[in-house]
């Protein structure tokens, strides 16, 4: 009902319910048995993906030298870079999933170099990427921010609980999870703003 109430009834409904769905699944499987499935996050990648470029006005990219609007942004390079994937869905969304999965694949591997042992799941790293391939890059930052303090709040009071007792393993997608389904219905930072 919020997706529907958020977006109306469309494309963009469908989608962000598909999405949701997923999302909703993941996190249970996660809570239970510690993993995130590739039977989920693979597709998902893909989906997202795919509605991006749906929702990609094509005539606009293969004129964009017609448009000011895009010609501007390509003559300025990299400056404007993040400025043209708000206006190219399916280069955010391209850009979200090697956003989404680079980072943390770089925290993972930097824990595991630090600490001789892992500390988080490539799981987590596909999780990231599909929600990258749907929410774009802006959508990763917020999900990333939200979701490290949601899973520190949970962390320090089970810490407190357990009475600092660290050795508990906590799932971090339905963190993840949850930050992805408040930035579809609130507009991430938008909210902030």
């Amino acid at each position: 009902m919020a997706t529907l109430w958020r977006f109306g009834l469309g494309l963009d409904t469908l989608f962000y319910l598909v999405f949701i769905c997923g999302l909703i699944v993941i996190t249970f499987v996660d809570l239970e048995h510690m993993i995130i499935p590739n039977v989920i996050t693979y597709p998902g990648i893909i989906v997202g993906i795919l509605y991006n470029a749906l929702i990609t006005n094509w005539a606009l990219i293969t004129n964009w030298q017609n448009s000011p609007d895009l010609a501007s942004d390509f003559s300025f390079g990299i400056l404007n870079f993040f400025e043209l994937l708000n206006k190219i869905p399916i280069l955010d969304s391209l850009f979200g999933v090697i956003l989404g999965g680079g980072i943390l694949l770089l925290i993972a591997y930097t824990y595991e170099i630090i600490k001789k042992r892992q500390g988080m799941g490539m799981g987590d790293v596909k999780l990231l990427a599909l929600i990258g391939a749907f929410l774009g890059w802006q959508g990763v930052f917020f999900v990333i921010f939200l979701s490290s303090i949601l899973g520190s709040l949970v962390g320090l009071s089970i810490i407190i609980a357990r009475r600092g007792d660290l050795k508990y393993a906590l799932p971090f997608g339905p963190f993840l999870s949850i930050a992805a389904i408040i930035y579809i219905l609130t507009g991430g930072f938008k909210l902030f703003l």
